[in-house]
């Protein structure tokens, strides 16, 4: 089971091509260094430990840890042992697999920092893992337990123990013996689960966190709690206007990470934040605004000013049909406007979109797309922001042609421009992201 799942993740997301550099390596244990500090193997691994104790990604590997524990004390009690040519055998069985998918073994794993040996181990351990459960169901040697099996073994003997894990003390991400994880050994599972691309994003997060509470030391700057309570307010308003959250708050995505919002306001990933709103007003302060041409002004007012709620209906279509079922743009085009004159209000229209829209993300929703500016669109097609500049609230569009096929674009509301001291701090908070970037290109970052 391990094994087709690594060989799953690897090839979702393979290693990228290393960059040619020439800068020295990184010493052994040294998994990021720059111009005022570095950061060991273990530290990051402590961190991805503490971040995801609680929450679904670190449960699962909690869940992987507890499960190797389980199985080598259960084999060991029945006696039972795996012999290297089974080993062998399952992982012959395993290349081969890798090979029809078309990808290298060996990168993958290189890819997910496991040398040889380690895989072996837990190949065995996979192993040992199937023929418990086939003892306890009795089943015949040739009969293999299916995943299912497998992972009802599993969760009847450690779902006490995963609860037990909220409570564990500090430096635990469980202490129920003869059961003991530590948050470093829990970071270290996280970390080898982790495509390469998100270890590097959680390693950065890391390196923002030190350096830039290392320049607020050096600079005497003071945090103060409006500042966090800022961008807590901005997290709960682009939460709720997100349809991605499914009308959910704020609140209630922490919890279901097994965080709060007591967690959040202590962590050092909202110091972090913070120290960004900061650096963010002096990267771009009030005469940046002021200095603005007509047309900058017009660009910016285009991504943070004026915003409309929009939903949609998308029928898609072709210029050639190749299937009885297929719609031309005309046939399209005419279903549509027979659907508007039945939209007579948002609730019709939302109940249409629910059964005829084939946006599956959006049709969901009642064909909410959310919340959409003149030039951040928010992954809305061009035509339908247009269309909704165009329309008044409570209307329903004529019939467009977007990519794909034709739309009904129908405008809830209008948000009108924010106050300019506002609008400049949703400005400056739409750049964290390039901030973040500036930042850590200019102190010599070096990951290894």
């Amino acid at each position: 089971m391990f094994g087709a799942a690594l060989l799953l993740l690897a090839a979702q997301d393979p290693a990228p091509a290393a960059e040619p550099t020439a800068a020295e390596p990184l010493p052994p244990g040294i998994v990021a260094r720059w111009n005022d500090g570095e950061i060991t193997a273990e530290d990051f691994e402590r961190f991805l430990g503490r971040s995801f104790h609680r929450k679904p990604l670190g449960q699962e590997a909690l869940r992987h840890l507890l499960q190797i524990q389980l199985v080598e004390r259960e084999a060991a009690a029945a006696g039972l042992r795996i012999d290297d040519a089974e080993v062998a055998d399952r992982l012959s069985e395993i290349r081969r697999q890798a090979e029809a998918e078309g990808f290298d073994l060996d990168s993958a794993l290189r890819s997910r920092g496991l040398d040889p040996e380690e895989f072996r181990r837990l190949l065995r351990d996979s192993l040992l893992h199937e023929e418990l459960v086939r003892r306890d169901l009795g089943l015949g040697p040739d009969q293999t337990p299916t995943p299912e099996q497998q992972e009802k073994w599993t969760n009847d003997r450690i779902e006490e123990l995963l609860a037990a894990s909220a409570a564990a003390p500090v430096g635990y991400a469980l202490d129920e013996p003869p059961f003991r994880i530590t948050l470093l050994e829990l970071g270290a599972a996280i970390r080898a689960a982790l495509p390469p691309s998100r270890q590097r994003e959680y390693l950065e997060q890391l390196v923002l966190q030190r350096h830039l509470a290392a320049w607020a030391r050096k600079e005497g700057v003071v945090l103060r709690d409006e500042i966090l309570e800022q961008e807590i307010e901005w997290r709960r308003r682009h939460v709720a206007e997100s349809p991605a959250y499914g009308g959910m708050s704020y609140d209630q995505i922490l919890a279901s990470q097994g965080s709060s919002l007591a967690g959040v306001r202590g962590s050092d990933e909202l110091r972090t934040a913070g120290y960004l709103r900061l650096l963010a007003r002096r990267r771009w302060p009030d005469s940046w605004f002021e200095s603005l041409s007509p047309e900058e002004r017009r660009t910016l007012e285009g991504q943070a000013g004026e915003a409309r709620l929009v939903r949609w209906i998308l029928l898609r279509a072709k210029e050639e049909k190749t299937d009885p079922l297929d719609l031309d743009f005309a046939e399209a085009r005419q279903e549509l406007a027979d659907l508007a004159a039945e939209a007579t209000d948002e609730a019709a229209f939302a109940r249409l979109a629910g059964e005829v829209s084939e946006d599956d993300a959006s049709r969901r929703r009642g064909g909410l797309l959310g919340w959409v500016h003149r030039l951040d669109p928010a992954g809305a097609d061009p035509a339908v922001v247009e269309a909704a500049f165009a329309l008044e609230p409570g209307r329903v569009s004529e019939p467009i042609r977007v990519a794909g096929g034709m739309a009904l674009v129908w405008l809830s509301e209008i948000r009108p421009r924010p106050e300019e001291a506002e609008f400049r701090e949703e400005v400056r908070r739409s750049r964290h992201q390039q901030l973040r970037r500036e930042i850590l290109d200019s102190i010599g970052l070096r990951t290894g």
